[in-house]
């Protein structure tokens, strides 16, 4: 790419020109307003073409989150920073917009891709795009997942969402099994956070009633195909679709590129599945001879890593066509609401009444203000036929009704139902009722030993981990044969069928379903 080297040239020309005018070589001119041109602008064109970066520290990368500052102009007005992304230590990482600085290193012989609108798009080149960030070990899952969270704010709402993936890890183990008064959620007792990572209910837990920076989780849409059971693999035509209307999308990968072909990075379809990242575009003529492993056709999927900018094409590479997507996950966050009071937070269990059409659940919240919306966890019972879901708001405990909204979900995964006003409530009783899905709900306390896996610098080892669950009689309620029975009544577990994980573990109550009450 020669245009970049011609583009790095100028600067340098003019600077020498400037420094041969002013008879000096202080190393800083004078442009004449009180501003000087000196060594950082010089420093980060050399980067630029380089088109690689040392991997930072995990310090630099993995800060706690700021409020963008906003600056006032020559003129009165209040603009904001030019730096979009403005978490501590990450200040230097704009997202990357510019196919020329994405693709930096590609040689002059190598494919140009999105050429052709008609056969390729990319959200980075339609200026909304996310900045590459450096993961600590096993926490793929949620920095992908914060990646589309952050990209899909900018296209719904024109202006940056700035989360940080770690606060919401560090959120996710929060429970102590030494400490009796210890609240709900996950706990490990080998390793740390960083090993484990998150996963996508975890999400919910620490994002869906518990505001980050004024953000809470408004949707989760997993759509999943089980290949092992005989399942297709999502289709090019079907991942597009999702991309083009959502944003990006999370599915799971492969760890590592295996081929660069003219300073363009790969991974093949023979690589086995085991790290989580974001599709943020596609071409369908990206030549197959790029892939290590030859395609049949050409045709690949953009995608965006976790690893830093040194890692592929400024932190993306390609992925073809033929390896099979099992998995797509979407996710979106909002700020339109102000508070949220949750039941069930560690969703892990989908329950649906026997030979029943409907399955209904409620919860009974103490909270004062203006309701705008629930938002709940369901399953679909099969791929091919929407969960019809409703919700209903009731006077203090079971009373009259004073709301109620519909809604179908074709998506497993925690959605939000909004009312067209708002509704000022005191106590009040949420009733969720679901027909052709689970109800998703936390269960009762578990610990395991092998189910997960943690991550180390030698390899694989089995995770210790468990959950603490807590679930008071008198707050949740499953409704069998036109009767609401508590969530603590072991009858429950004769009436309602259930999927158990993770397996192994003796389920002794159904416990609170998912709901989140979501106050303006």
């Amino acid at each position: 790419m020669r245009m970049r080297k011609r583009k790095l040239l100028y600067p340098v020309l003019l600077l020498l020109l400037m420094l041969v005018l002013s008879g000096c070589g202080s190393g800083n001119v004078n442009n004449g307003s009180g501003s000087s041109i000196g060594g950082e602008g010089i420093r980060a064109e050399q980067d630029e073409y380089k088109g690689e970066e040392e991997i930072p520290s995990f310090e630099k990368l993995n800060g706690t989150s700021q409020a963008n500052e906003a600056t006032a102009s020559e003129d009165g007005n209040e603009q904001e920073e030019s730096q979009l992304w403005s978490l501590p230590g990450r200040e230097d990482l704009e997202p990357v917009t510019d196919m020329a600085e994405m693709f930096a290193s590609a040689q002059e012989d190598a494919y140009q891709p999105f050429r052709d609108p008609e056969k390729s798009f990319c959200w980075n080149l339609e200026g909304y795009a996310a900045p590459v960030l450096l993961q600590s070990t096993g926490t793929c899952e949620t920095y992908s997942a914060v990646t589309c969270m952050n990209v899909n704010y900018q296209i719904t709402h024109h202006e940056p969402a700035i989360i940080d993936p770690l606060e919401l890890l560090n959120r996710f183990y929060v429970a102590d099994p030494d400490d009796p008064d210890s609240g709900e959620g996950e706990y490990i007792k080998a390793g740390n956070p960083n090993d484990y990572g998150s996963n996508l209910s975890g999400m919910v837990f620490a994002f869906a009633s518990d505001p980050y920076d004024g953000f809470l989780l408004k949707d989760l849409s997993i759509r999943k195909r089980n290949l092992d059971a005989g399942d297709e693999p999502f289709s090019p035509e079907e991942v597009k679709e999702v991309i083009k209307n959502c944003g990006p999308v999370q599915t799971s990968f492969s760890w590592d590129h295996d081929k660069c072909a003219h300073g363009l990075y790969t991974m093949s379809a023979s690589r086995p599945v085991n790290h989580w990242v974001a599709i943020v575009g596609w071409d369908d003529d990206f030549l197959a001879e790029y892939f290590a492993t030859e395609p049949k056709t050409n045709g690949a999927w953009l995608i965006q890593n976790s690893r830093s900018k040194s890692w592929g094409n400024s932190g993306y590479a390609w992925v073809p066509y033929e390896f099979p997507v099992r998995n797509i996950v979407t996710s979106a966050v909002t700020k339109d609401y102000a508070q949220a009071v949750s039941s069930g937070k560690n969703p892990n269990i989908g329950v649906k009444a026997k030979d029943a059409q409907e399955s209904a659940a409620a919860t009974i919240f103490h909270k004062e203000g203006n309701l705008g919306g629930v938002g709940f966890y369901v399953e679909p019972l099969s791929a091919d036929i929407p969960v019809a879901v409703t919700v209903e708001i009731h006077d203090g405990e079971f009373g009259d009704l004073l709301a109620s909204a519909n809604t179908t979900v074709e998506c497993a995964g925690y959605h939000v139902i909004e009312f067209e006003k708002q509704l000022p409530v005191t106590d009040f009783t949420v009733v969720l009722k679901v027909k052709n899905g689970a109800i998703v709900t936390e269960g009762s306390s578990y610990y395991y030993e092998a189910a997960r896996m943690r991550m180390t610098e030698y390899g694989y080892m089995e995770g210790k981990i468990g959950a603490i669950v807590h679930t008071d009689p008198g707050t949740s309620y499953y409704l069998v044969d036109g009767k609401w029975l508590d969530a603590t009544d072991k009858e429950l577990l004769t009436e309602y069928e259930s999927e158990l994980l993770p397996p192994g573990n003796e389920l002794t109550c159904l416990g609170e379903p998912t709901l989140v009450a979501l106050f303006k």
